[in-house]
């Protein structure tokens, strides 16, 4: 018996070796351990941590599943990407303060904090109806027409403005961390939503489309619905981007900007509405690489 157990903690421990976990004990371990590799923490939404078709088998699923495989053994990830999650949520309450205290724990030994977030924020289901105008479709309506301007405008705002109180704390408590996050690419409204297992158990786990859904409700065409979503995710980019500029940024706040990357609605770039493929998120996670590359050369 002690022989297996042996054997199955050394098979562990050799795969924690490989430098990714989501166990803060095994992350201490890491940057102990490997000093000389570089330190990531990562936080985010189902763009880092979708999936996979089997849940523990298959291909690698999300950014983070590719960026742990192909810079294996050169990086301490630490991850702590939740499905579903808000930009607004990972910077407030208990998820806020969570992060806070690893900058403050490990400081300057963090080479880099990656984040996705922000679609959630704008496309998910509390969200969305929301950022609409009140009021169902009316013929020659543009999808200008159809977005709250103000709702919107207010939203990109708060945003912005938790993201700068980021770039703060960063600034105090661990001021050489390089913040690295990306855009979304453009999602075409569908009806493909989430599905795991073949359909034989996955149906406590599938889900329908994310956006579409609540378009149609409104009467809105298909092609207005394509153009409502392209200006909300290309507003969001515009803040991002023009963020980068800003004083607390400390030159020290990295965008991705991901869209034109995958073709819009493909099925080889997207597995469902609006989440990329293997092969989209590898190409997404080849950018970061890239840029993580850059900054630490």
């Amino acid at each position: 018996m002690r022989h297996h157990r042996n054997d199955a903690y050394t098979q562990n421990l050799e795969h924690i070796d490989r430098g990714a976990t989501s166990n803060l004990s095994d992350f201490d371990y890491l940057v102990r351990a490997y000093p000389d590799r570089l330190t990531i923490i990562a936080e985010g939404d189902s763009w880092f941590g979708y999936p996979r078709k089997n849940l523990l088998f298959g291909p690698n699923a999300n950014i983070l599943d590719w960026l742990a495989d192909k810079m294996s053994r050169r990086i301490n990830l630490l991850r702590l990407e939740s499905n579903g999650d808000e930009l607004l949520e990972m910077l407030s309450g208990e998820q806020k303060y969570r992060l806070f205290e690893l900058l403050e724990r490990y400081g300057n030994s963090i080479n880099f904090l990656l984040l996705s977030g922000g679609g959630n924020d704008l496309l998910g289901q509390y969200d969305l109806p929301f950022l609409l105008t009140p009021g169902h479709y009316q013929p020659g309506m543009t999808a200008p027409d159809c977005i709250n301007s103000r709702q919107l405008d207010r939203k990109l705002e708060l945003l912005r403005l938790s993201l700068l109180n980021l770039m703060e704390i960063r600034n105090v408590l661990a001021p050489d961390c390089h913040i690295i996050t990306h855009t979304y690419d453009i999602a075409i409204p569908s009806n493909r939503g989430l599905h795991l297992l073949g359909g034989v158990i996955g149906k406590w786990f599938d889900t329908d489309a994310w956006v579409k859904p609540y378009l149609d409700r409104k009467g809105i065409p298909a092609d207005v619905q394509e153009a409502i979503v392209r200006i909300i995710l290309s507003r969001f980019a515009e803040v991002l981007l023009t963020l980068k500029h800003e004083p607390e940024t400390n030159g020290r706040f990295n965008v991705i900007q991901t869209q034109g990357t995958l073709r819009p609605g493909h099925e080889h770039d997207w597995a469902d509405e609006i989440h990329p493929s293997s092969d989209g998120f590898e190409k997404i996670a080849d950018l970061f690489i890239n840029r993580i590359t850059q900054l630490s050369s």
